[in-house]
């Protein structure tokens, strides 16, 4: 609703595209629970590899962008900008590094089978790219100190929308 009625608050856009992420990997893991103890592992497989890292948007995307966004939608300053885009490439990358990284699905329900959407030849570079994980605390404390700033210079309405979030 909020996407509709102020389609120029990315909050409403966010939180569309994460329920509609969430849709989609609840149906992939569904899918692939499903299949899994019919028989047909072969095909359950890159439904559980899809769903495996599917916690980067569900989870990391509220304690991040939500809060940098919050209460307006926009960033505080266009001093953000390299923040939110460093951010965003960051979490995509891990995201990517997890979906195609050709080792065991430890965190599924047949930790011993080999990911069926991993890249063998992108084995080297996705070790390193998986340190940038640090990418996610640094997001949530650089959006914490965002929402600061701008409880700090907000008055009226906004300053009682940062309170209520805080609350």
């Amino acid at each position: 609703a909020l996407a509709a009625r102020r389609p120029e608050n990315s909050i409403g856009w966010l939180m569309l595209g994460m329920g509609a992420f969430f849709a989609l990997s609840s149906i992939a893991s569904s899918l692939g629970l499903y299949l899994l103890p019919s028989g047909r592992r072969d095909a359950a497989l890159p439904f559980l590899a899809f769903d495996s890292p599917s916690w980067v948007p569900v989870v990391v995307l509220p304690v991040t962008f939500l809060l940098l966004l919050f209460p307006d939608g926009h960033l505080p300053s266009r001093r953000w900008r390299w923040f939110a885009w460093a951010l965003g490439i960051g979490l995509t990358i891990v995201y990517l590094a997890i979906l195609l990284d050709p080792a065991g699905m430890s965190e599924s329900p047949v930790p011993d089978a080999p990911n069926p959407l991993g890249i063998e030849a992108l084995a080297p570079f996705l070790g390193a790219t998986q340190a940038l994980i640090l990418v996610i605390p640094i997001g949530v404390i650089g959006s914490l100190i965002s929402l600061v700033l701008r409880f700090r210079r907000s008055s009226g309405i906004e300053r009682l929308q940062l309170r209520w979030l805080l609350t």
